[in-house]
């Protein structure tokens, strides 16, 4: 399920990489988030991951590994890189949402 533990520990293994992304979502979040979930959110998985040069090294490799979705997922039917840079994500972000949260505010925008 989710993420492999022995690959989240390596791209979070310095300490200035735990704030170093888009989307605050604990590093055990990564690892238990269902695989159904984890390929409906796609690329947008990476605005939880460090940008760090390990990430950007194998982005293409954790796209295959883990089957994601070549969509970018949407809230408010805005794309999630847009978002993340819009006033109304800094509310959300204040009230320190789950990745599955944030996941079901995606979701809702498909229905």
């Amino acid at each position: 399920m989710g993420l492999d533990k022995d690959f989240v520990q390596k791209i979070f293994s310095k300490g200035e990489d735990r704030v170093n992304r888009s989307i605050f979502v604990k590093p055990e979040e990564l690892i238990e988030i269902s695989d159904e979930d984890l390929r409906y959110f796609g690329e947008g998985i990476f605005y939880c991951l460090p940008d760090n040069e390990f990430v950007k090294n194998n982005k293409e490799k954790i796209k295959k590994d883990y089957n994601l979705s070549k969509e970018m997922p949407k809230i408010n039917g805005i794309y999630l890189p847009t978002f993340l840079k819009m006033r109304s994500w800094d509310r959300i972000r204040k009230t320190k949402p789950t990745l599955k949260e944030i996941i079901n505010m995606t979701k809702k925008e498909s229905i």
